[in-house]
């Protein structure tokens, strides 16, 4: 995934994402807590916190900070999709 696209995804500037000089671990950890929520594992919505993910997944706090913007900057673009606004 390109830095633009990740940073459109996520919400920060292509700056940040430079800075933070790990897109791909962004998207992994992201993709990860997406199968999590698809296997029922967690819901949306349930409390995850950066230095969890960063201890589970062996990535800075920056980049599971970002990947859990990913993941609620693609929650509300499907809220905003969804035809009676509550996107579940």
């Amino acid at each position: 995934m390109s830095t633009a696209e990740l940073a459109r995804r996520t919400g920060l500037s292509e700056t940040t994402i430079r800075g933070i000089g790990q897109p791909g671990k962004i998207n992994g950890v992201a993709r990860r807590l997406r199968a999590d929520i698809e296997a029922g594992t967690l819901r949306h919505h349930d409390m995850v916190r950066a230095a969890s993910l960063s201890a589970q997944y062996g990535v800075s706090g920056p980049v599971a900070c970002a990947a859990l913007r990913m993941l609620a900057a693609a929650s509300r673009r499907h809220s905003a999709r969804s035809p009676n606004g509550i996107g579940h």
